[in-house]
């Protein structure tokens, strides 16, 4: 892997995009397994699963929309100031 230094993807480029539309599912399917888990088929263990993927997807979610705002502040500072590091 070619390390690029100061070239994080932005939450526009694919590998981003395709990131966050991941954790998004898996939030909503943990919801859905949370939802449907104990009360359709009867399973809590289906139901705990689900729950504790919606907790773990949705605070990386989170940070990686956090991270992609800090990258375009950054690079918008870099454009307007090319000079300052």
């Amino acid at each position: 892997m070619i390390y690029r230094r100061g070239a994080h993807p932005l939450p526009g480029e694919g590998i981003y995009l395709t990131i966050l539309l991941m954790l998004i599912a898996n939030v909503c399917i943990g919801v859905a397994l949370m939802l449907l888990g104990g009360e359709l088929w009867g399973n809590p263990e289906i139901s705990r699963a689900g729950f504790w993927l919606a907790i773990v997807s949705a605070p990386l979610y989170l940070f990686f929309r956090w991270l992609g705002r800090r990258e375009m502040q950054r690079r918008a500072a870099q454009q307007e100031h090319p000079d300052a590091r």
